[in-house]
């Protein structure tokens, strides 16, 4: 957990979960056909977390090297470019 939130794709995951997460898989298909309609998406790694027995490790934020900006959204070509501002380097032309 870091910044107030799970960084679930910052993980290690027991190979024990691999039934547990191919359920999910599963479940979530027949929900996209009857979702897709209403435009809503599902996190299906927030699925796994809350259904397994997971032990959430707090980022502290006075170790070294920890930065607030070091988990962010990168789902668009504007989120990259916003990140390249913040480290310094050149934009992309989207």
């Amino acid at each position: 957990k870091a910044d107030g939130f799970v960084q679930e794709l910052c993980a290690v995951y027991s190979q024990s979960l691999i039934e547990s997460i191919e359920k999910i898989l599963a479940q979530a298909v027949e929900e996209e056909i009857r979702d897709k309609a209403q435009g809503k998406r599902k996190c299906l790694v927030h699925r796994l977390v809350d259904s397994s027995d997971s032990a959430i490790i707090e980022t502290p934020e006075s170790l070294p090297g920890y930065h607030a900006s070091a988990f962010m959204n990168m789902n668009k070509p504007e989120d990259y470019n916003r990140i390249l501002e913040i480290y310094g380097r050149n934009k992309v032309a989207l």
